[in-house]
């Protein structure tokens, strides 16, 4: 049975690898899910803000 060729350097995929890579995408994941709820949560405050001075102005009348 011939010798497989050697990988080039760097090739070896280990069990170590892997369990390394899956948690770094775990985390990273759960990174991006974390902005989406935070930013969601930042532009509904901010149209509620624009919605309460949009309000006030046009009680105060300076809205055309």
């Amino acid at each position: 049975m011939p010798m497989p060729e050697p990988q080039p350097e760097g090739g070896v995929i280990t069990s170590k690898n892997l369990i390394f890579g899956f948690i770094a995408i775990v985390i990273a994941m759960a990174f991006v899910y974390l902005f989406t709820v935070y930013f969601e949560r930042y532009v509904e405050r901010k149209e509620k803000e624009i919605e309460e001075e949009l309000k006030e102005l046009e009680d105060e009348g300076d809205v055309f």
